[in-house]
């Protein structure tokens, strides 16, 4: 008979060796920050905080859906964070990331708000937008290789946005390109 650990692949032993040992601490509310990038990744809708702050007030902080954090930071969770406050409580459960560069931790964030909703074009155009104000778009400029470190990311602006993202490069142009040239009713919609 397998057990449930035989039935997980491990396709990323990296990732999974990065959050071995993490565990939801208790914290003090006034010591969780939230900063950008990460707090204005995604809108937070009005029917999910009430949502949220409906379950919250009957159930308590739930220790299942810790606030990630990086360097004291919010990277996820900003939605149960809003509530708790709104609640007035004290305390929060949280794990602390060890990531080891803003875009690790972007990457963790996105790829969580995306596997626990379906992101709608509104939100792709967001997200894109977001992250451009955190890295300047345009070619990176190519490297001779050997001074080119592990590190090194040459190529499309568009390709790396859109590899955090989960969408491809196309997909980041046209809505740069919308950014830049649409009307502000064809941005709206």
């Amino acid at each position: 008979t397998a057990t449930a650990t035989n039935d997980v692949q491990d396709t990323d032993s990296d990732a999974s060796e990065k959050y071995d040992g993490l565990e939801p601490q208790k914290m003090l509310i006034e010591e969780i920050r939230t900063a950008a990038p990460f707090s204005s990744l995604f809108p937070r809708s009005s029917t999910v905080l009430k949502a949220i702050e409906e379950d919250m007030t009957k159930n308590g902080f739930d220790p299942a859906h810790p606030i990630a954090s990086w360097n004291d930071i919010v990277v996820d969770g900003h939605s149960r964070l809003e509530v708790a406050k709104k609640l007035k409580l004290t305390h929060v459960w949280a794990i602390s990331f060890g990531f080891e560069n803003e875009e690790e931790a972007l990457a963790y964030a996105i790829r969580s708000q995306r596997n626990r909703r379906n992101l709608t074009d509104a939100d792709i155009y967001h997200l894109i937008l977001e992250l451009d104000k955190t890295f300047v778009p345009g070619r990176k400029p190519i490297v001779p290789e050997n001074e080119c470190d592990d590190n090194t990311d040459s190529g499309r602006s568009a390709d790396r946005t859109a590899k955090l993202v989960g969408t491809y490069g196309t997909k980041v142009d046209q809505v740069r390109k919308i950014s830049r040239d649409a009307t502000d009713d064809i941005k709206q919609k």
